[in-house]
């Protein structure tokens, strides 16, 4: 997801995926963080989101990039 969708799915409290190769599609109640991080080489900073796991009692961090919307199938 691009910073912009982190964003509205986070106001929004939508539902999302994370894309894990290891572990497969895991789905999420919704990004409950947005976190900047300084970077390491101390050249600006990166971002992490945290998804509120089922139960809303852990969170999993990840790069946005491997979070996607889940559609919501047409009734």
């Amino acid at each position: 997801m691009s910073i912009e969708e982190v964003k509205q799915a986070l106001l929004n409290r939508e539902r999302v995926m994370l894309k894990d190769p290891r572990h497969g599609d895991l789905e999420y109640n919704r990004i409950s963080a947005v976190v900047y991080r300084p970077h390491p080489s101390g050249d600006g900073v990166y971002v992490q989101v945290e998804l509120e796991d089922a139960c809303g009692r852990s969170v999993t961090v990840c790069n946005p990039k491997d979070v996607e919307l889940i559609k919501e199938k047409a009734v």
